[in-house]
């Protein structure tokens, strides 16, 4: 039932059991949180209480293994040191003159499509920003759309039920995505 509508079984859940609550899906066991207090306690987590690595292994290990959100307390507060470089004012504002043109030609085209469907397009849209920005790459190049499509699998088969990487799978799609992506940097 989470998965079909998920709104409705938190609703009904916060108002059996309040805003705290144990859940199980895909195998696993959960405890939710449901407020913007409960949300600040576990974001901020000052008393180093909650680990973001535990909570997101079994969904995300296998495809973001050593992300940031793979990491925990001190170390993660390295790594994510180290990131912030790339959102400093001046970098930000190179991003949004970069971007500009590209949300542009990319609107002009959704005016015209009578079949327009937003996700897809705006999924689209992010992801060519996001190779422009933040690898350089020419946005009409083969290049691109391959990094783009592994990039989409990748992230489809961490909602994979089945976490098995066999051919068929739509987990073994998404570690194909992931492999073709890591084949890509390390070139």
């Amino acid at each position: 039932r989470f998965v079909l509508n998920p709104y409705e079984v938190l609703d009904e859940n916060f108002r059996r059991y309040g805003p705290v609550f144990k859940a199980s899906l895909t195998f696993q066991k959960f405890v939710v949180a449901l407020g913007p207090e409960f949300n600040q306690q576990l974001m901020l987590d000052s008393g180093k209480n909650f680990s973001a690595r535990m909570g997101y292994e079994t969904p995300l290990g296998d495809f973001f293994a050593g992300g940031l959100l793979m990491r925990d307390f001190d170390e993660h507060k390295f790594h994510r040191r180290i990131m912030q470089t790339a959102f400093k004012t001046d970098a930000m504002r190179t991003y949004v003159e970069q971007m500009h043109p590209i949300i542009d030609r990319e609107m002009a085209q959704w005016g015209q499509d009578a079949n327009f469907h937003f996700y897809p397009n705006i999924k689209t849209l992010l992801l060519d920003i996001g190779a422009r920005v933040f690898l350089g790459m020419d946005l009409e190049g083969p290049e691109t759309r391959a990094l783009n499509q592994s990039f989409v699998e990748m992230n489809d088969g961490v909602l994979a039920l089945i976490r098995k990487d066999w051919p068929g799978l739509l987990y073994r799609k998404g570690m194909n995505g992931r492999r073709a992506l890591e084949k890509f940097f390390f070139e």
